[in-house]
């Protein structure tokens, strides 16, 4: 929610609270979860791992803690600031600017709050936040050079016009700023492409061309989407496995293994111990949205469940459109494979 944030601006926003969490505080700066920094070591800001988790997550704040944070931003957006009187202040008036489509350039002289405005907007998931990252994306290039962006960042921001231009199906805007990539980025932002745009065979070859020179992480994890879209289950679900392996609590690889899982048509011994295993884990997570996911694993497991008649599990899947109106893809993906399953 902020770049950084000062010992100040917490006791503003946390009041006579501030005392309960500062021993919480300092647990954390311990674990090093969160750094000081700055003159005095008076500002703080959240490790970059940790804060990249809680941003791919999507984790909310808690209702109180939202409406106090919300004040003190109103409050800083009215006042007339500068980078040099206040870095945090200056910041949040950044991040308020750019979220309202205020694309002021003197307010982007730090490449960092203009890319991670344009990953946090990219993060929205629709067609409205990929054509805002695409608008940014596109003032920030076209100014490149007033605010002297090096060349390494202006290519982090491109990678993200391209991933939008994919996700709207632009071809024309996609193939004209790809061409500014080499060797694995290319070929992997050409995977995403045919991925969007339902080619998924032409998908599946450019994510091996990666695989077979990288470890990228990203698309291994496509990869293991294209499978899927394939029917490849059982290569999917090696993949999958290794992904899950390398970091067990991510909880996207966790739902991406169970869903190979539940689609291989061969069942392994193991698989109802494993599909335990990742829905209390997924159960555990921070996730947004961490019960739709968990009841979707459900779903997908009960599907598999000889014990039980096709009228109770077409119930359950009633019973959770109702309780959802307002579901996430992946559920939405296991309701779909359920009904698919029990329609044959």
């Amino acid at each position: 929610e902020m770049e950084i944030a000062g010992y100040d601006d917490l006791k503003v926003i946390y009041g006579d609270e501030f005392k309960k969490i500062e021993k919480k505080l300092h647990d954390l700066i311990q674990r090093s979860i969160i750094f000081e920094f700055g003159p005095s070591s008076s500002l703080l800001r959240v490790d970059t791992a940790v804060a990249d988790y809680l941003l791919r997550g999507k984790t909310k704040l808690c209702a109180g803690l939202r409406k106090k944070l919300d004040t003190y931003v109103k409050g800083v957006v009215d006042e007339n600031v500068t980078l040099t009187d206040d870095p945090t202040k200056y910041m949040i008036k950044c991040k308020d600017l750019i979220d309202r489509g205020d694309f002021k350039m003197e307010k982007l002289l730090i490449p960092s709050i203009a890319l991670k405005a344009i990953i946090r907007m990219y993060r929205r998931g629709t067609t409205a936040g990929y054509e805002a990252t695409a608008n940014l994306c596109l003032e920030v290039l076209k100014k490149a050079h007033a605010v002297n962006l090096m060349d390494e960042v202006k290519l982090d921001i491109k990678f993200y016009l391209c991933l939008s231009f994919a996700h709207l199906g632009r071809e024309k805007e996609f193939f004209l700023h790809v061409k500014d990539f080499q060797g694995i980025r290319r070929d992997f932002l050409h995977g995403f492409w045919f991925r969007q745009n339902h080619n998924y065979q032409k998908a599946k070859e450019y994510y091996e061309k990666v695989l077979a020179v990288s470890g990228m992480r990203k698309a291994r994890n496509e990869y293991v989407i294209v499978l899927t879209l394939l029917k490849r289950y059982d290569e999917a679900r090696k993949c999958a496995s290794v992904q899950f392996e390398e970091d067990p609590d991510n909880p996207y690889y966790i739902t991406s293994y169970f869903k190979c899982v539940s689609l291989c048509k061969e069942r392994e011994a193991e698989d109802t111990d494993l599909m335990e295993t990742l829905i209390s884990r997924m159960s555990k997570s921070i996730v947004k949205d961490r019960e739709q996911y968990v009841d979707a694993m459900k779903l997908l497991r009960m599907v598999r469940d000889m014990s039980l008649s096709r009228t109770e599990k077409y119930n359950r899947i009633e019973a959770l459109q109702r309780q959802y109106p307002d579901m996430n893809s992946y559920l939405k993906d296991a309701i779909e494979i359920c009904r698919n399953r029990l329609s044959k």
